[in-house]
């Protein structure tokens, strides 16, 4: 679209795009349609004609043409932000959020002082679990904005809540309500608010409200309602809420059908429920499981702390202020558990899934120089003047977790991002001082958790065989580091052996940290720290068994894991 401009309507075209809204207004689609292609026809680069061609294809569910008709309005018009609008909602339907976020940040250095620009891209990072960046933008939408938008008080406020700032998200979803006391999105998201934070009564009197007795009850809050259920012990009444309504968006139904369905002990009709789940996820995602990306991350990472990577590279001396304690483990492998519980302990402060590393790896090539992306970007390591550059993506890792970390008075922050296994040696190269606390789990219990669960993550996503072959990966990927230097400070538990001795292993834990015993570490579920994962409220309960061996419920079912991870099992000790 490069040299094209937005064309101004001839006398003939005017005429016509008087009588298309007039189409529109009555709406004569088909008379709207024919219109628009005359319109386009005669001058293609026609705003008015090609956003309301693209409003009509929408409509009809014509994902293909809408896209591309909207792609060509903002690339008309990139300092119009209602187009780039329309184009992040389409790329978002089609989960295309890479390209969302690529057509935001446009928007926003063309637009600086733009309110919708600025909450399109915090919409967007929010999306992308970027939520720390995501408030930043929204804020500055709020800012700008010449009144306080409910769009932008709400997006704020969805945000908040997944960050566990459940104070100032109830502040801003009442702020909708005193305006509209029956705001539907407001009233469902303070409803979510109340959910996560554990106060299901007054989340379930909030959905009351939003449906009154003999009303048709929305979709959305029938999933949450479910949810609720589920969490307060309830199944049963879990599946016949899910049973009265289709229209929950699918893979979300299917998942929560077959955790009730678990807890109801129906182990067969669970897991085809969760296989349901899968597969609509593959399907809602546009993209199945594939492990070239990981696979390749994980083969070059190697090298950096092998003999062949890191001979000859400078030490890295130890950055000042708080330092971070990374816990490493596969998803649903007991990550959360360890760092509830740490973070009970006055020295440790609860850092979460933090995204910096990732930031770290993304920003090398430009922060050496280097043509080629993480991890192969490294390698300007080995040449003399990159070789003083480790310090800088030490240092951008520490600023991006410090500005996502409120309070950083205490000697260490936790790092459990779900990516730790495949950037191990990233972290051993940035930080050779720093403690790492490795978590295992049976793998079986892995593959059956991941596999029954909506995370937020697409490694997981697939069939059984999927699953195992990404758990694999993730193991493999540890182990060789570990072999590889023995001399990375690294402390490996295992979560069966928390269940039977927590003390133990919290005390073994602590002085690996180098921190004194602290009894309030054995209380993880008094934590007032919201855990930002599909284990938040798991946690809140004390130390149990119930999901020990989880997987021989579903034994029959898992020949392929079983055929895939063998070898690990074996490995790790752990017997089928």
């Amino acid at each position: 679209m490069a040299g094209l401009r937005p064309a101004e309507p001839t006398p003939e075209n005017q005429t016509r795009l008087e009588a298309l809204r007039d189409a529109r207004k009555q709406a004569n689609q088909a008379a709207a349609t024919d219109l628009s292609i005359v319109i386009l026809t005669e001058q293609p680069t026609l705003l008015d004609a090609l956003s309301t061609l693209f409003l009509i294809r929408r409509d009809q569910a014509n994902r293909t043409a809408a896209l591309a008709l909207i792609r060509r309005a903002a690339a008309l018009a990139p300092r119009e932000p209602r187009y780039a609008k329309y184009l992040i909602e389409e790329l978002g339907e089609q989960k295309a959020w890479r390209q969302a976020e690529a057509s935001a940040r446009r928007t926003v250095r063309l637009n600086p002082n733009s309110a919708l620009a600025h909450l399109l891209l915090g919409q967007v990072f929010t999306q992308l679990f970027r939520y720390e960046e995501g408030e930043f933008h929204v804020r500055r939408a709020l800012a700008l904005g010449e009144v306080r938008a409910p769009e932008t008080l709400m997006t704020l406020a969805g945000n908040l809540r997944i960050q566990g700032k459940f104070d100032e998200a109830r502040d801003l979803f009442d702020e909708v309500l005193a305006r509209a006391p029956s705001a539907p999105r407001a009233l469902l998201g303070r409803a979510q608010t109340e959910h996560v934070a554990g106060n299901s009564a007054a989340a379930e009197e909030l959905l009351n409200r939003l449906t009154p007795p003999g009303e048709n009850v929305p979709p959305a809050v029938i999933s949450l309602k479910a949810q609720i259920a589920l969490a307060s012990g309830r199944p049963q009444d879990a599946l016949e809420l899910l049973a009265r309504v289709s229209q929950v968006a699918g893979a979300e139904r299917h998942y929560l059908r077959g955790q009730a369905l678990d807890k109801l002990a129906r182990y067969d009709e669970a897991f085809a429920a969760f296989g349901s789940a899968n597969a609509e996820h593959v399907t809602m995602a546009g993209q199945s499981f594939n492990a070239a990306r990981p696979r390749a991350i994980a083969r070059t990472s190697r090298l950096f702390v092998a003999d062949e990577g890191n001979n000859g590279l400078p030490a890295i001396g130890k950055a000042f202020g708080s330092q971070p304690l990374f816990i490493v483990g596969s998803p649903r492998s007991g990550t959360t558990m360890l760092e509830q519980s740490l973070s009970m302990h006055p020295n440790i402060i609860g850092g979460g899934e933090l995204s910096s590393l990732m930031h770290a790896a993304a920003a090398s090539a430009r922060l050496l120089g280097s043509p080629a992306r993480y991890p192969l970007s490294l390698t300007e390591l080995w040449i003399a003047d990159g070789r003083e550059q480790l310090s800088l993506l030490r240092d951008h890792y520490l600023n991006s977790a410090k500005a996502k970390l409120s309070d950083l008075t205490a000697p260490w922050f936790t790092d459990k991002a779900l990516t730790h296994e495949l950037y191990l040696g990233f972290i051993h190269l940035l930080f050779p001082q720093s403690p790492i606390i490795r978590i295992v789990r049976h793998p079986l219990d892995v593959v059956v958790s991941n596999y029954a669960n909506a995370l937020p993550h697409g490694g997981f996503k697939g069939g059984v065989r999927d699953t195992a072959d990404y758990c694999k990966l993730l193991l493999e990927t540890a182990e060789a580091t570990r072999q590889r230097n023995p001399d990375i400070n690294i402390l490996e538990v295992r979560y069966e052996d928390i269940l039977e001795d927590q003390e133990g292993w919290t005390r073994k834990m602590l002085d690996f940290v180098g921190e004194p015993f602290d009894e309030a570490c054995l209380r993880f579920h008094e934590n007032k720290r919201y855990g930002r994962t599909v284990s938040q409220h798991q946690v809140r309960e004390q130390i149990n068994n119930r999901s020990k061996y989880r997987y021989r419920n579903y034994l029959k079912h898992l020949n392929p894991a079983i055929e895939v991870l063998q070898s690990e099992i074996s490995r790790l000790g752990y017997e089928i």
